[in-house]
């Protein structure tokens, strides 16, 4: 992934800024890492927050860790969600309703 970084067909630059940084920084905190300010995240990340008080700390990890292994120069702010979504789907870290319910929670 890291070498497609600024190539041609690469997604939305900021996209993959905010969330790279979403979900790194929510692993790191989850392991008692600080980190900068949460606040300048996307959605995902207070997204992962809620979820890991509703759902469990290693659900969640199961389903950033699958985000980063996934992520691709496809997503894109339009389709976000719904690639989130289809990830969870297939490795069933979450409920597709609390996830769903997360995300727009927190958009």
């Amino acid at each position: 992934m890291l070498e497609r970084v600024g190539q041609p067909n690469f997604p939305e630059t900021d996209l993959w800024q905010n969330f790279r940084q979403s979900v790194v920084d929510f692993l790191l905190v989850a392991d008692g890492i600080p980190t900068g300010s949460p606040d300048n995240h996307l959605g995902l990340y207070k997204t992962l927050v809620s979820l890991e008080k509703s759902a469990g700390a290693a659900s969640v990890r199961k389903l950033a860790i699958a985000l980063l292994e996934t992520f691709d120069r496809d997503w894109n702010t339009a389709n976000f969600n719904q690639k989130v979504l289809a990830i969870n789907d297939k490795i069933k870290a979450l409920s597709d309703r609390d996830l769903k319910e997360a995300l727009s929670a927190n958009q």
